[in-house]
């Protein structure tokens, strides 16, 4: 795409907005960002609609902001599979509430979905997949905001043609990011963090390149990567390699506390009088980190 059609696309964005432009041209929001993006540095274009084109993506791509002084994050509980865990969940959000925590990032796989033995039976597979919903609705914890990343096994409920309305719908509690993006990010405290269900080792799109920290799930164990800024949140359930000793892949959550150096990582797990403190980790604005 030349420079000429790639300032005509802007121009329409700015005058019709980011999803018609999308759609006009077929495009993902991954494209049309990068096209806005390339615009933005172009030496063409003046500083002032430079700057007006670099808000536009912020826009596109902050889906909600938080001031909160601490954050809860939550992964990967697989309700109503083999391995769920009410408890450590009750535990979860017993600490939350005692952090005074108000806001929650659930990082996929609320659920198990999957009925794979009923792949040819779909009203079964169906009715196991409603279960499921009605399982959360009646059992997860209340008292809070959750807003929760599209896993790969809530996406099996389109095999089974059921949504995740009837969820949202009676548990207004629970929020789900846009399956539509590729990429989810929040505004913290005037710090971008990406907020993924699986992190992969694809490069973050340049125009994310001020982003403080992308967090994912899919993994089931703890992880931080000092060079790429990510932090893998370990499983909230009984799914996870029950040989390995290492602290990473016990089951637990995180609290992302906010400080004016940066944002502090706290890694919990569980005993049996409840949910314990295992490790604390400063991510520093300067991209340093360190650890105790």
């Amino acid at each position: 795409m030349g420079e000429k059609e790639i300032l005509k696309i802007v121009a329409e964005v700015q005058e019709k907005g980011f999803s018609n432009v999308l759609q006009k041209y077929n495009l993902s929001s991954y494209v049309l960002l990068n096209l806005l993006w390339m615009a933005s540095n172009n030496p063409v274009v003046i500083k002032e609609e430079q700057k007006s084109i670099l808000e536009m993506i912020r826009k596109e791509l902050i889906c909600y902001q938080f001031q909160d002084k601490k954050i809860g994050v939550i992964a990967d509980t697989h309700i109503e599979s083999v391995n769920q865990n009410w408890d450590y969940i009750k535990r979860t959000y017993e600490r939350f509430a005692k952090e005074g925590i108000e806001n929650v990032f659930h990082l996929g796989d609320l659920v198990e979905g999957y009925p794979r033995q009923y792949k040819n039976q779909k009203e079964k597979g169906k009715a196991i997949c409603e279960e499921q919903i009605e399982s959360v609705i009646n059992n997860y914890p209340k008292g809070f905001n959750n807003y929760v990343i599209v896993g790969n096994h809530e996406k099996t409920f389109l095999d089974y043609d059921v949504g995740l309305e009837k969820l949202t719908s009676v548990r207004k509690d629970i929020t789900f990011f846009s399956q539509e993006k590729e990429i989810n990010c929040v505004d913290y405290n005037n710090r971008i963090i990406i907020l993924k269900h699986k992190i992969t080792k694809e490069p973050i799109p340049p125009y994310l390149s001020d982003a403080y920290l992308t967090i994912g799930g899919h993994s089931h164990n703890y992880d931080y990567n000092s060079e790429y800024r990510t932090l893998k949140v370990p499983t909230c359930s009984d799914n996870y390699p029950t040989g390995r000793k290492e602290n990473k892949y016990q089951p637990g959550f995180i609290i992302l506390e906010n400080k004016e150096k940066g944002i502090i990582v706290h890694r919990y797990g569980f005993d049996e009088k409840g949910a314990k403190h295992i490790l604390k980790r400063v991510i520093k604005e300067e991209k340093q980190e360190s650890e105790k």
